[in-house]
């Protein structure tokens, strides 16, 4: 037996008001229409401490494979031919307005949970699963294409140790592992198509770029390091070719008391076997099909009459780092080494003698 829903009047509200209590069935293809500019509104008041559940719950069970597509809640905006906004739109907007106090628990605006079962899998049949998909299509995607944004993050003021960093490159995050929160940060490069960063706050004491980490069985390819930068020239280089950069630019107000490094190498060693190690500070290797027009370890490009070099090596004892031996050799030189030569190989090139021994 069917009853007939009926409407009641509410004097306090003023408006009808449908007054259902039970089970409200609408079977099959059955839908709710609201038309003009009408809206369904859920209010619900939960005043019991310590309650848990959900004012709106939408559960979709199902024990099929079901086809290319099922949602279990879905919210779409249709702007049709001529619709939009001169705000914002969105199709989901999940939105919390924390206590006017000290807030306990966790607060999102957006959960996404995916529960595997005891056997549950996603690879054999190239099925895939994740927190988060999106996709764009529509014959106009090419414009979004062009235009479109992967997010837009507003109302955070950048500065050092905040949710947006100083100079906005990281934004801050959280992995939880085995309960254990760990702080990470998603880096946010300045430029397309590149790593890129520009830096005008750094802490003191801070860093810019680091990589660390503990290695047990370090087994490089020759010719390659844990750092590893390769680019292949394909065409006619039409201006130098070089690998790699670093510069410290001084401007007027700058003030070095002390040292100063372009970079800085070292190996620390504690209680390490050495006893078959070959250490050598850089590994410089060629192999070229021809014979290049000049061929250098290093080249040297001072500016100005300031830049004269006092020493090739500032050590702090010549017989440990250098293995110096005070002593006039009286023998005959043995051979000679390359030492300098002019910008382009020319200006005249330069020789150091060698000595089978140190003091004969």
């Amino acid at each position: 037996m069917s009853r007939g829903n009926w409407r009641g009047y509410d004097p306090t509200l003023i408006e009808d008001v449908w007054n259902i209590e039970g089970l409200l069935k609408v079977k099959e293809s059955g839908k709710l229409e609201v038309e003009d500019q009408g809206s369904i509104a859920v209010d619900v008041d939960w005043e019991t401490a310590g309650a848990t559940g959900r004012p709106v719950s939408v559960i979709l069970n199902t024990n099929v494979l079901l086809g290319g597509y099922a949602n279990a809640l879905k919210g779409y905006v249709n702007c049709d031919l001529t619709g939009g906004s001169t705000g914002l739109l969105s199709g989901v907007n999940g939105e919390i307005r924390l206590p006017n106090a000290a807030a306990r628990g966790a607060y999102f605006g957006l959960e996404s949970e995916v529960v595997f079962q005891a056997s549950s899998t996603i690879t054999p049949f190239g099925s895939s699963a994740g927190f988060l998909y999106c996709g764009a299509g529509g014959a106009g995607v090419a414009d979004f294409d062009t235009d479109g944004r992967f997010m837009t993050v507003t109302g955070l003021t950048p500065a050092i140790g905040k949710l947006l960093s100083a100079d906005m490159h990281t934004l801050k995050s959280n992995m939880n592992v085995a309960g254990v929160n760990y702080a990470k940060y998603l880096v946010m490069s300045i430029a397309e198509n590149c790593i890129s960063h520009s830096f005008s706050k750094i802490a003191a004491n801070d860093r810019i770029f680091k990589l660390a980490g503990s290695w047990a069985t370090p087994a490089c390819p020759d010719g390659e390091g844990i750092v590893n930068i390769s680019v292949d020239v394909t065409g006619i280089a039409t201006g130098e070719v070089n690998l790699a950069s670093h510069w410290i630019n001084l401007t007027g107000a700058a003030d070095v008391p002390g040292y100063m490094h372009i970079h800085t190498d070292g190996i620390w060693g504690s209680a390490c076997d050495l006893a078959t190690a070959y250490i050598a500070w850089a590994k410089i290797s060629w192999m070229l099909p021809e014979n290049p027009g000049g061929l250098y370890l290093f080249e040297l490009n001072n500016g100005t009459a300031f830049d004269t070099l006092d020493a090739i090596f500032a050590v702090n004892n010549p017989a440990l780092a250098l293995g110096y031996v005070a002593a006039t050799p009286t023998g005959a030189a043995s051979g000679s080494i390359p030492f300098m030569a002019g910008a382009g190989g020319g200006g005249g090139l330069k020789w150091i003698r060698t000595y089978d021994d140190a003091t004969t």
